[in-house]
């Protein structure tokens, strides 16, 4: 599993290109990262959510999204998946979501309120597949977009 650094640093990778790409980092604002921190100096980074929450050892629960667990953190780790069980998530615009399914089986990802997960109603919710991770970003209210990461490092 990624370190926290390991995954500041992908992060500041992503400030870099939303730098080149869009502009939304302000003129004269310079992202850093070190061993415990990000820093954004000499300006501002817009729309854009840096966060060290984690939760890990979680547990997906309920049958549906009525009873699923609501995931609070930015980076997760579920370890015990049950058959049928899921996840509710609920980002903010503009935020990131990070799921690690370690657990034995698949998990539904269900998405709280109207939003959507690629296009696909909340209520229903998409598979992650034991043994994956996905990033689940909000790029708009009421739409969550997601990429399934690559294979564990050796």
């Amino acid at each position: 599993m990624a370190s926290l650094q390991d995954v500041y640093g992908a992060l500041i990778n992503i400030a870099s290109s939303i730098n080149q790409l869009s502009g939304m980092l302000l003129p004269g604002t310079m992202a850093s990262q070190n061993a415990n921190a990000v820093a954004i100096t000499g300006g501002s980074l817009a729309g854009v959510t840096v966060s060290e929450t984690t939760a890990g050892a979680l547990t997906a629960t309920g049958t549906t999204r009525a009873d699923a667990l609501a995931i609070t953190a930015q980076i997760n780790r579920v370890t015990t998946a049950a058959a049928g069980t899921g996840v509710v998530i609920d980002p903010a615009v503009g935020e990131v979501i990070a799921l690690y399914n370690d657990g034995a089986n698949p998990v539904q990802v269900y998405a709280a309120g109207s939003t959507t997960i690629d296009g696909t109603a909340g209520a229903t919710g998409v598979p992650l597949t034991n043994g994956k991770r996905c990033l689940y970003t909000c790029i708009a209210s009421g739409v969550v977009v997601s990429a399934q990461l690559g294979v564990v490092s050796a």
